[in-house]
């Protein structure tokens, strides 16, 4: 079934109807119970082991330092890492206390993770569901960019949200290259490149010190294994590779592809950068031929 289409139950009364209102109830109460499981778990461990949310921390703490960017930003720590925009957006947020955040955070996560996931048959979707419940509690963005990822099939102008976070998204703007789809690669970057602009003229002096940080990061990597956290293989080297992944899927009408490009292109593979590729599910309902139409 495509994505937005109406499924036809042929009536409130309809058996098939409840049957899958019933599936759909079951996925979401058994997979809200291994979230809590899995955060209860996670806060319950030795502090030298917790895997405590520091993503979801980042984001509400980023304007508490008096600077976006402080000196000693590392990536392995509570600190806010992505462009200016994407914490101006939520700085009314910011305002809550931490704990309302969190719960806040972690309510759209499971939300947006169960949307994605839901056309899986039952059999796949609960261990699917299990595994994105141990990246939920961390609070990372990735469920995001995997929901504005399947909006961009429709609407391009969903890039900005992936374009202006994990920046390294670009490389799977190939997909539109690949398929000639000149008009909607331009309205993608188009918006991404406005709302910079509107961001620079608010914040200039975040930008330069956001390039600055990223680049003193990116310069200074102990090696191949990140401590705790992450898998780190040169940019110059999975770049060209996501972008590849990306072209090939365009050229194939594989809308699965994007995901997994930006997986690949992500600057630190670990756990919650998973999380993007909860959008395969709904993305593979897609027909990408009959989506060009849409712009």
């Amino acid at each position: 079934m495509v994505l937005g289409q109406h499924r036809p139950f042929g009536g409130a009364a309809d058996p098939a109807h409840w049957a899958h209102l019933r599936r759909i109830a079951a996925f979401a109460s058994l997979w809200l119970l291994a979230c809590i499981a899995v955060f209860f778990f996670e806060v319950s461990l030795p502090s030298d082991r917790t895997i405590y949310p520091l993503d979801a921390l980042a984001y509400w703490s980023a304007w508490a330092q008096g600077s976006l960017y402080p000196a000693g930003t590392s990536i392995n720590v509570a600190n806010y890492i992505y462009p200016p925009p994407f914490a101006q957006v939520i700085w009314p947020l910011t305002l809550l206390p931490f704990p309302a955040f969190l719960m806040l955070w972690i309510a759209c996560g499971i939300a947006v993770y169960g949307w994605l996931l839901e056309p899986l048959p039952l059999s796949l979707r609960l261990p699917a569901a299990v595994a994105v419940a141990t990246i939920v509690p961390q609070g990372n963005a990735s469920f995001l960019v995997a929901a504005t990822v399947v909006v961009a099939m429709w609407r391009p102008q969903a890039w900005a949200v992936p374009l202006l976070t994990k920046v390294t998204s670009i490389a799977a703007m190939s997909w539109y290259i690949a398929r000639g789809e000149w008009r909607r690669l331009g309205i993608a970057v188009a918006t991404a490149t406005i709302i910079a602009a509107v961001s620079i003229l608010i914040a200039p002096d975040d930008w330069f010190t956001w390039v600055r940080t990223v680049l003193d990061l990116h310069a200074n990597r102990p090696g191949l294994f990140l401590p705790g956290i992450a898998v780190y293989s040169p940019l110059w080297l999975r770049l060209p590779l996501a972008a590849l992944i990306a072209a090939l899927g365009g050229r194939r009408s594989w809308s699965w592809s994007i995901p997994v490009a930006i997986l690949v292109a992500n600057p630190d593979v670990y756990g919650s950068t998973f999380g993007v590729l909860a959008a395969i599910p709904r993305l593979a309902q897609v027909n990408p031929d009959a989506t060009t139409q849409a712009v």
